[in-house]
């Protein structure tokens, strides 16, 4: 039996992630089903086959159970407190501060008063700095919530990765340490790191400190939106997140140092480990970074008693160590993305290196750079695609050029902010310290402005977010599965491709044809607030009918992912701009022709008027905005609150905040905001009413509406047909 630990690895990922999507009585029943199949397996077969049989078994049905064992007893007990108010005693392991002033406090949660739940982790949100510090013991009466779903983004399962099933908001009354304990090892390291950013902060600019920090110490909390964006859209955001290049670069570079100094091969090998290991540890212990650790430690250890290690059996090591220590680590998006990539390194990127070397040889050091880079590009890129569509709903053709360029600058990169870290850590001389940072702040600079201009390309992302090509996806998946079961995989694949390419030609032109004279409209919803998106053959509008600090963004993502780089109309019917950031994060990454706003908001005119960004800037006035044949938008003034009446084809959709004069007109879906009366929501003459912001006060007519700020929706309308919601 060949590579039983890569069986035994693959198989229990496998199985623990599928069961992260089933309830618990599905996978009770699952649970069964393996066992009952074991036993007649176990006679039926025999040699290789059985074993192979017996360990798929064994995996699958340790890994549900262990899921199942987690969710049932942790899970569904902490998030009983949804909605529920108390006073949680616990330990600060981590805190932050974000963008918008909202203070960051992570509790491992040990007692809390009148509710009989385990111990569990959670995340205390608040407007005021509460003073605590790390490793302190703290008492904070404090409100808790499920987290959210928000357009492209499953906060459950991110936060459940985190190990994180409930979180909580406090506005700082009761709250106060009860002990500290400022001598552990934690916590030296926690205020080691903390140390170091403030020095960081103070030698760099704002982006150029974040990119070290996040390089060195693991913080991408300062990352700007708009330096994310420029990274996320060139496709080379996995700089910033510690993972094996960032390992390799470190251990390589140590090697090379000994090597110098020819010291013991083995005792070389135990310093290079200590190293990493301790890095690891102070860089926050981020799953990708303990993947690439682990993986570092059995070739190492191999190489010290000459023995060559296997890539395939040291991911599915480090798979299980992972998973292990907690199951739910499956759920993260870190733990994905870094196996999925590795993944498709070890089996793809070899071939496509040596196919590219057989097929244009050339001596040219140039050209095997670029050869090693398209390799590793399409290799990660063939293992991600599933991960692009469903999690980020794009997928970046700019990033063979961006990664090309990173293979340049962020080795050194990564080595000048390792060893400045050193040298500030051994309280260095200034006349090494400063120098390295001035050439460190250059190559930063220029991979910043790289990246800048890479994702300013008006198609520097394809939208992968529909329907058909999840199916499309799913269909190439099932394809070749069947060839491979057949033992015919390698004798048809080509075959294979070009199925599912005319596959993919026929789906997509099927929708676009489907889509014809139609609109769509979706709410998306990040929680506490909602924006309308008018899609039609002609246009894209933009309505947002509150002031929250993310949905602009959350915004951007959906229209990145549905392939769209243009909006026509941006209208603001709010009276108030208090999240600057936010809106700015919306003009300044995608070109927007018109931007049209209430005339009561004063500040929105000097705050967008400073974006270096060229578009129209009007107040909205009793108007009609057409967006399409027999399609427009009229907007009118209700007090300093704006109206609106929106008309797809022989469809009305009416949006307002007063309810009494939605109780006298007609419409096939009403949208109601910023916190209007709900007393009369039920009379509403409408087949659809649409909440788009939290209200302030919860009462019993929720049942009367849908919550478009805790959902995503999206409404397909064509004329002289039904509205279908999806």
């Amino acid at each position: 039996m060949k590579r039983p630990l890569c069986t035994l690895g693959f198989t229990f990922v496998a199985s623990a992630l599928l069961a992260s999507f089933l309830s618990c009585y599905v996978m009770k029943l699952i649970i069964i089903i393996l066992t009952v199949l074991a036993i007649p397996g176990f006679f039926c077969l025999k040699g290789d086959k059985r074993k192979i049989f017996i360990l798929c078994m064994l995996s699958g049905i340790l890994a549900v159970s262990m899921f199942y064992i987690k969710t049932e007893f942790e899970y569904n007990k902490v998030v009983t407190l949804d909605g529920k108010s108390t006073t949680v005693t616990g330990k600060v392991y981590d805190l932050s501060v974000s963008e918008n002033g909202t203070y960051k406090y992570f509790l491992h949660a040990d007692k809390l008063e009148s509710y009989n739940v385990p111990k569990f982790d959670v995340i205390i949100y608040s407007n005021e700095d509460l003073e605590f510090d790390y490793y302190d013991t703290v008492q904070v009466y404090a409100s808790f919530y499920k987290p959210a779903y928000s357009y492209g983004f499953d906060s459950v399962r991110y936060y459940s990765g985190e190990n994180i099933f409930i979180l909580g908001y406090t506005d700082g009354v009761g709250a106060y340490v009860t002990d500290t304990n400022h001598k552990s090892i934690m916590y030296l390291i926690k205020d080691t790191n903390r140390y170091l950013k403030n020095i960081l902060d103070d030698m760099f600019e704002a982006d150029i400190a974040s990119v070290i920090k996040a390089i060195v110490l693991g913080d991408t909390d300062n990352v700007s939106f708009n330096l994310k964006y420029d990274y996320l859209s060139s496709g080379t955001y996995h700089v910033f997140a510690i993972s094996g290049f960032h390992i390799a670069v470190i251990s390589e570079f140590l090697m090379f140092l000994f090597s110098l100094f020819r010291l013991n091969r083995k005792f070389s090998f135990i310093i290079t480990l200590a190293v990493i290991y301790g890095f690891t540890v102070f860089s926050g212990m981020h799953i990708a970074t303990v993947r690439a650790a682990i993986m570092l430690t059995i070739t190492l250890v191999g190489k010290m008693f000459y023995q060559k290690s296997d890539s395939l059996n040291s991911l599915s090591v480090s798979a299980l160590i992972i998973c292990f220590a907690n199951i739910y680590n499956i759920m993260s998006l870190s733990f994905i993305l870094t196996f999925a990539s590795s993944l498709g390194i070890i089996l793809f990127s070899k071939k496509i290196f040596n196919f590219l070397a057989d097929k244009f040889y050339d001596k040219s050091v140039l050209l095997k750079i670029i050869f090693e880079v398209f390799s590793m590009t399409i290799s990660t890129s063939i293992c991600l695609l599933p991960v692009y569509i469903f999690s980020f709903g794009y997928i970046s053709i700019v990033s063979f050029i961006a990664n090309f360029i990173i293979y340049f600058t962020a080795t050194p990169i990564i080595v000048m902010s390792f060893l400045l870290i050193v040298f500030i850590l051994l309280s260095g001389p200034k006349f090494i310290i400063a120098p390295l940072g001035k050439v460190l702040s250059l190559f930063v600079k220029a991979q910043n402005n790289f990246m800048s201009i890479l994702s300013d390309f008006k198609h520097a992302t394809i939208g992968l977010n529909y329907d058909y090509i999840k199916l499309w996806l799913l269909i190439s998946v099932l394809i070749f599965a069947v060839l491979l079961l057949a033992g015919r995989g390698r004798r048809y694949i080509k075959k294979a491709a070009v199925i599912c390419i005319l596959i993919f030609i026929i789906m997509s032109a099927a929708y676009n044809q489907s889509m014809r004279q139609s609109a769509q409209m979706y709410i998306l919803g990040d929680g506490t607030a909602s924006n309308i998106v008018l899609l039609t053959e002609k246009s894209v509008t933009v309505i947002s009918a509150y002031d929250d600090s993310y949905i602009d963004s959350q915004t951007l993502s959906f229209l990145r992912s549905k392939g769209i780089n243009e909006i026509d109309n941006l209208i603001y019917t709010c009276t108030k701009l208090r999240n600057i950031d936010d809106n700015y994060n919306l003009v300044d990454n995608i070109k927007v022709n018109c931007i049209l706003y209430n005339k009561n908001n004063t500040d929105i005119f000097d705050a967008l008027n400073r974006t270096n960004v060229s578009y129209v800037l009007n107040k909205i006035d009793d108007c009609t905005v057409k967006i399409g044949d027999n399609m427009s938008l009229r907007f009118f003034y209700i007090n300093t609150k704006i109206s609106g009446e929106i008309n797809l084809f022989d469809k009305t959709i009416n949006l307002s905040n007063n309810t009494d004069r939605l109780l006298d007109i007609k419409s096939d879906i009403t949208l109601i905001y910023d916190n209007a009366d709900y007393k009369n929501i039920s009379g509403i003459p409408s087949d659809t009413v649409i909440m788009l912001t939290s209200p302030y006060i919860q009462n019993d007519s929720e049942n009367d509406f849908i919550k478009g700020y805790e959902n995503t929706l999206c409404f397909l309308i064509k004329e002289r047909q039904d509205i279908l919601i999806k």
